[in-house]
């Protein structure tokens, strides 16, 4: 029996990014890849993903994401998660470790083909995160 394509994304979030292992969350993405994010923009390939996670997991040695709720539409997947994580690392641009927490709702649209997660555009506050690490002035 095949996986649905909600439980592959599902699984995505709690084994792939949860993991905090840029390799085994290689193993859920399709390659190429659509990848797009606030905080990088559009990447188009596995390798790309993977560098990206590695900065995300090296600034949040501690990050976790939570799956509220997903509703699938044929191959089309859209997740709202709640994600978390303390900024003990540089930074993804190499900034240094603000020490600070951070806690945000994001949503994401999710592509899954042949079991393989073949676009996840993922969208969230950037703003209020940058606030909460002490990277932009509060309102």
């Amino acid at each position: 029996m095949n996986e649905s394509n909600e439980s592959a994304v599902r699984r995505l979030i709690e084994d792939g990014w949860n993991s905090r292992d840029p390799a085994r969350l290689a193993d859920y993405y399709d390659n190429p890849v659509s990848f797009r994010s606030p905080l990088v923009g559009q990447l188009e390939t596995l390798e790309e993903v993977e560098q990206f996670a590695g900065r995300l997991f090296r600034a949040f040695p501690d990050a976790s994401m939570k799956v509220t709720r997903l509703i699938e539409a044929g191959r089309n997947v859209f997740v709202h998660f709640a994600a978390s994580g303390t900024n003990t690392g540089p930074l993804p641009d190499g900034g240094a470790a603000t020490g600070r927490s951070m806690k945000f709702d994001g949503l994401a649209h999710v592509v899954v083909e042949n079991g393989k997660v073949r676009q996840d555009w993922v969208y969230y506050d950037a703003l209020s995160l940058f606030r909460q690490l002490g990277l932009a002035p509060q309102a």
